[in-house]
């Protein structure tokens, strides 16, 4: 998009013309886009305070040399070639270390509803909590948060993408008379929701010192893309036979026409133009416009409930480096990078120096010329009587600087985490006081980052609700039995979902036909009993949800995230907590005079510890008399299954009510 036009002494240039002439809107975009793009270039390139006057691709080149342990080429000085060249990876290690704290609990989004206490926007939330998960396991969520972690804590800035997206595949048949039948599938590998890495260097923006990504004039992505990738995307578009491998086309706007330049690569460069307060997003391979034919129907495809655009990329990072103002962060190899290069200087001193003290140099006064190769075992030397010889430089403090080689990587634990929490030994006993207090300063210090990192859980949900709403929850139009046309909605499976100490089957359908449907409560009553027996029973493992999706469209989704969420927990320790609380609950006589209260007690407080999902094959479906329980006598005569199953629909009723109308 940019680039640099030749010129001769006599003011004509000399690039070679391209037979590229697209329409005078088209030329304007590509103004407009070039202008935007060259101030992304100079923002990448342009040296800042923030960076330790470095450019953001300097800086970045520096953290990740100190993340991969980089070490320089030795030199071929043969004075300087003994001396110890290494480094040692304490930069690298700390941050894997935080890296597999952050990821040991895959953060997922969790939602709330606008208003708790209206059972509409709970049940609502809930479906949408489930349809997420589904999408989360139907990709590779997993992956890209962990990626997308260990970005964030060796560069100045991380983006994961989140798109939707429907891929189509030619799959072969061989017919039994032989010829080939060739048929186009979806692609489920490439289709469904997404969640791109994308590399930081790839996505340049219009202002270096506007924090938010969405309230970014423009954004754009550019990235090297081979030429048969781009052909199989762009390739029956009419301008793609002006695509050229390793050639970029520039706009000239003094004569309107465009001049290739030649690429040192043979790559193809795709760049994503996105301006959100123009609805604006328009593709360009190598200069030349890939867009629709009307320039003004190129819109943000990412759009929420509302119908408004979103840039579809969260950007996140480690550590703030001011009020909210400067756009990029401040990574965890930044932070300690000073140490390391002490660290390293350091360690070089105390290695040469151990060298020095194991082949000590030599000085010899006299005549004698004596070289390196009499210095073996066994060897015997004549010298003259006036030779002498003796060791240089005696006296190093190697101790002294060990010492201070400790105290630099004391500096580095300030700036990361304690050997003990990287399950290393840290020397020395610990009481369980003090390994508490480790624990606790820990969250605070690492509190920071887990606020970033939340903060990208939280916008990563939000994108995924536009797409489900956008994509999942609208009907496609299907031919029924007898030639009729109905509408077809989604239905979303998630397998193994432990409830109340068991494994069900969650099963949410979209049904059209409750779309301003209004139903009384006898009507829903009636439903609830349907919807139960279609499940089971009471003791099924399988619940089904019936759905409104033009309710489940409308409805304003909340997104709440702790930073707890992500700190590791002490399984055995919150056992043996749970343990502990179920004596002392089943001595509660509040708690031990209720049927239902000692269940669930016994349930999630001596047997889902242990047991997990199994808990409930324990539990005995009802409490029998004369087990020594004392219950009251209102508990015992609601024991009997109709009293039970009464309770239940009652219950289902009420949650059916709010997601059938």
């Amino acid at each position: 998009m940019i680039g640099t036009l030749i010129v001769n002494e006599k003011s004509e240039i000399q690039n070679k013309k391209s037979t590229y002439n697209p329409s005078s809107e088209v030329k304007d975009l590509t103004l407009v886009v070039s202008k935007d793009y060259q101030i992304g270039y100079d923002i990448q390139h342009r040296p800042f305070r923030e960076f330790n006057d470095m450019s953001f691709l300097e800086r970045m080149d520096a953290d990740q040399k100190a993340f991969n342990a980089y070490i320089e080429a030795p030199s071929d000085d043969p004075d300087e070639a003994w001396r110890w060249n290494g480094t040692r990876p304490i930069s690298r290690n700390k941050i894997l270390s935080l890296a597999a704290h952050f990821i040991t609990s895959t953060i997922y989004p969790s939602f709330f509803a606008q208003n708790d206490l209206d059972e509409e926007d709970r049940d609502m939330a809930e479906m949408m909590k489930y349809i997420v998960q589904w999408n989360i396991i139907h990709s590779d969520y997993e992956l890209a948060f962990l990626y997308g972690v260990i970005a964030a804590l060796v560069n100045p800035v991380a983006y994961i993408g989140v798109e939707y997206l429907e891929a189509f595949q030619t799959i072969k048949e061989k017919l039994e008379n032989g010829e080939i039948k060739e048929e186009e599938v979806i692609d489920e590998i490439f289709s469904g929701m997404q969640f791109p890495n994308i590399p930081a260097e790839e996505i340049l923006i219009t202002n270096a010192y506007q924090f938010d990504i969405q309230k970014q004039r423009a954004i754009m992505r550019e990235r090297l893309v081979d030429y048969d990738e781009i052909e199989a995307k762009y390739g029956k578009h009419k301008n793609f036979k002006y695509v050229k491998a390793g050639i970029t086309l520039f706009y000239n706007p003094t004569d309107s026409s465009f001049y290739e330049i030649q690429e040192k690569n043979n790559f193809c460069k795709e760049l994503i133009y996105y301006n959100r307060r123009k609805d604006l997003e328009v593709p360009f391979v190598n200069g030349v416009y890939l867009g629709d034919a009307n320039v003004k129907a190129n819109l943000i495809k990412h759009r929420d409930n509302k119908n408004r655009p979103k840039y579809p990329i969260v950007k996140f990072g480690a550590e703030p480096i001011d009020e909210r103002r400067f756009y990029f962060y401040k990574s965890k190899a930044f932070a300690m990078l000073n140490d390391q290069q002490t660290l390293d200087r350091m360690r070089q001193m105390l290695i040469d120096g151990t060298f020095l003290e194991v082949m000590t140099p030599i000085g010899v006064i006299g005549e004698t010329s004596i070289g390196s190769d009499i210095m073996f075992p066994g060897s015997v030397t004549n010298f003259p009587k006036e030779t002498s010889v003796q060791e240089l430089g005696k006296g190093r403090n190697l101790a002294a600087g060990w010492k201070a080689d400790e105290e630099i990587e004391r500096s580095i634990i300030e700036s990361s985490q304690e050997n003990i929490r990287a399950g290393l030994e840290s020397g020395g006993q610990k009481t369980a006081y003090e390994v508490g207090k480790i624990e606790q300063n820990a969250r605070i210090n690492l509190g920071i980052i887990g606020k970033m990192i939340i903060k990208m859980v939280a916008d990563i949900g939000n994108l995924m609700i536009d797409n489900i709403i956008t994509h999942q929850t609208v009907g496609e139009v299907g031919e029924m039995l007898g030639g009729t046309l109905k509408m077809k909605y989604r239905t979303f499976l998630l397998p193994e979902q432990q409830e109340d100490g068991k494994k069900v089957t969650k099963k949410i359908m979209f049904d059209g036909n409750l779309i301003s449907k209004k139903m009384t409560k006898k009507e829903i009553l009636k439903n609830s009993y349907k919807l139960l027996e279609e499940q089971g029973g009471l003791d099924s493992t399988k619940t089904l949800y019936l759905v409104n999706p033009d309710k489940f469209r409308k409805m304003k989704y909340l997104i709440v995230q702790e930073p707890e969420s992500w700190m590791p927990r002490n399984e055995r320790f919150e056992t043996l907590i749970k343990l502990e609380t179920y004596d002392k609950l089943m001595q509660n006589p509040l708690i031990a005079a209720d049927r239902d209260s000692i269940r669930a007690v016994t349930r999630d407080f001596l047997l889902v510890p242990i047991a997990k999902s199994e808990a409930d094959k324990y539990l005995p479906k009802q409490l029998k008399t004369g087990t020594g329980l004392q219950m009251p006598m209102a508990a015992s005569q609601s024991a009997g299954k109709e009293s039970v199953l009464a309770e239940v629909l009652k219950g289902a009723s009420s949650q059916n009510k709010n997601l059938l109308e």
